[in-house]
Parts: C-alpha cells; structure tokens; sequence
C-alpha cells in the first residue's frame, strides 16, 4: 500500500472494500474523461483499469437494477481520511453516468454542499474544512430509464459543542470566519460586529493576522453561500435574518454571569 501510495496510485482493493490513502494533494483521476472510462454495460470490474472509486460506484449502479433493491456506500475513516471528498465524487459519477439534466443536478447539489460546508465545517489539525457532522445521502432513480431523479441529504451528530469550545489549534465552524471577511462593514455595523475577533466564542482559536489571500477568499465564499441559499429557496430577507441570528448567537456568548 505504501509503495502504490508512493506512485499516486491511492485506491486499493481489499476483497470487496475499497482502501483509500488520502494524498493532501489534487491528483488529475476525477476528471470527466476518467468518469467514461469506468462507463461499463454490467458493472463488472475491468482489469485493464486500476483501482478506482468510480468501478464501485458502476457496480451498485448495476445492481440497483439487476438486484432490484436499492445500494450503500459506506465511507468509514477517521477526521480527514477523505469521506467527504469521495462521497461528492460518488454522487458526481452517477450524475455524469445516468441524470437526464446533469447541468441542473450538479448545479443545485454545488449549492447545497456550499451551504452544508460554511455550516458544518471547520479548521482542524488535520484538515482546512473537516465535517463536523454525518451526511447521509439518499439518491432516486427511474427504474424503467435508469436515471437519477432525484436526491435527499439527511444530517446527523452535528458537533454543536465546537460553537462555545474548540480544541486547541482548531477554529469554530466555517461560517463565522465567512462573516468576518465578507460584510461589509455597513453590514458589520448593524449587526454590532465591528471587531468578530473580541467574542468570546470566537477569539479562543480565531487569529487576526490572517493572510490578505485567505481574506480575499472568505469574501468569495461568502458571495457564493449568499448565492446558494438564494438557489434553494431562501429570500434576500432571510438570508438577512439567517446573519441576524447567527451574530445574535456571539452577543449572547459574551453575556457572563456573577453570583
């Protein structure tokens, strides 16, 4: 395994489960091309192609039709082994291999991994932007076209602990450090947030002297969450009042008690 993850080669096949090596790193094996080439009639295995997450993925879809009965992927590892990153190129395979409008399917799913990512994730000792919850994805297909309808994401165990405490050298979810780079200070203002940094559930981990890059990037993401909620049906006034209550949420842990 050593010597295959020396060579990029990061998927290995262990009997029916699939062993995979996460390399910190873009590798080029994600790309559409490499999507078709795992394209298969009966969802068997090709031995001229090496291990990939893309030939489990052609096998559950072909037997979701010739079982009749429906599939899982289970994605087990510790915090930054990978999971979220090969659940997305999961879904992404079956919408490049049977959805009858992939444009919109990849379109609305971006969207909502956007959303889930500024909510649910966070900075830590292993990862930039770790899950800090379980996603379980449910995803419907047409029998008689065989083609992806439809998709449910369900959430569990969100780590609701990490908003009053992070350990150390982590940060608290990913949405508060959007919101300290990307309003405006206008928008600052009126949420009594001119310095996110003096709150208490903020200054344990969050540093000042974030690069201007990071900054820069954090305003992006947070035009694009906007963008996103505004996708899935929120108003601009309740992306207002989404802020509200997440600055509502630091004023209220800076109140302190005295006997």
């Amino acid at each position: 395994i050593q010597k295959r993850f020396g060579n990029n080669q990061i998927y290995t096949f262990i009997g029916d489960i699939l062993l995979l090596v996460n390399p910190y790193k873009e590798l080029p094996i994600y790309s559409s091309m490499v999507s078709q080439l795992h394209f298969s009639s009966s969802g068997k295995l090709c031995s001229s192609l090496p291990p990939h997450l893309f030939s489990c993925v052609e096998r559950a879809f072909h037997q979701l039709f010739q079982e009749q009965r429906p599939q899982c992927f289970i994605l087990s590892g510790e915090r930054g082994s990978g999971k979220s990153e090969a659940s997305k190129q999961i879904i992404r395979h079956l919408t490049c291999r049977a959805a009858s409008s992939r444009a919109m399917l990849d379109s609305r799913f971006k969207h909502v991994m956007c959303i889930l990512e500024a909510f649910g994730h966070a900075k830590t000792t292993l990862n930039d932007l770790s899950s800090c919850f379980i996603k379980y994805f449910e995803l419907q297909f047409c029998e008689r076209k065989q083609q992806l309808t439809g998709a449910r994401i369900y959430t569990y165990l969100l780590e609701k602990s990490r908003l009053v405490s992070q350990p150390l050298g982590q940060s608290n979810f990913l949405i508060f450090s959007l919101l300290m780079d990307g309003l405006s200070a206008e928008e600052k203002h009126g949420l009594h947030l001119n310095n996110l940094c003096a709150h208490r559930y903020l200054n344990q981990t969050m540093q000042d002297d974030v690069s201007t890059g990071e900054r820069s990037l954090n305003r992006e993401k947070l035009a694009v969450l906007k963008q996103a909620l505004n996708v899935v049906g929120f108003s601009n006034l309740e992306v207002e009042n989404l802020f509200v209550i997440l600055a509502a949420i630091l004023h209220l842990g800076d109140i302190r008690f005295t006997a």
